[in-house]
């Protein structure tokens, strides 16, 4: 049980950042948009298709929290 608790501590801790940061930003740069965001998610996309190689369980973890934050604001943004 040990073992997901940190994984889902580690998941939740970077998806909330992800999700203040963006809300902070669009709070203070008028210019920031839903083009941004999506920008964002693509790169995120794009660095996730590179563990080719391996990468190790924090940065899968990290990879996949970013992705569903952005998906998560570009969802609520569209409403």
């Amino acid at each position: 049980m040990f073992d997901q608790d940190w994984k889902e501590k580690k998941y939740d801790e970077v998806f909330e950042f992800i999700c203040r940061n963006v809300k902070r930003q669009q709070d203070s740069d008028p210019d920031f948009c839903f083009e941004h965001v999506r920008a964002r998610l693509n790169d995120a996309y794009a660095r996730q298709g590179q563990g080719w190689a391996g990468t190790d369980p924090v940065m899968d973890i990290t990879e996949s929290a970013t992705i569903s934050a952005y998906e998560y604001i570009l969802a609520e943004w569209q409403e």
